[in-house]
């Protein structure tokens, strides 16, 4: 199986942009939820909807796409895990 390495430029933007991404996703629906609760002018009903769906998001954000995702980035951009030929 061939392996080719990223160069250490093109690792640490993927790296950065990832982390920027996250930080971001978690910023903004923490925000979403954080106003819908704490301010009663905005309980309608399609803020609560979106309320739903931020939690949804954050809840993705963190217990899937950060834990499993990040192992397997950080282990592969290390070279301790080799990409699959397919």
């Amino acid at each position: 199986a061939l392996h080719r390495q990223l160069p250490a430029g093109a690792k640490t933007t993927f790296v950065v942009m990832y982390v920027i991404i996250f930080a971001l996703a978690l910023v903004g629906h923490s925000l979403v939820v954080y106003i819908v609760v704490r301010k009663r002018a905005m309980r309608t009903a399609t803020n609560i909807f979106i309320c739903s769906l931020a939690v949804s998001d954050l809840s993705t954000c963190c217990f899937v796409i950060s834990p499993i995702t990040n192992a397997d980035m950080v282990l592969r951009l290390c070279g301790k895990r080799q990409y699959k030929s397919l």
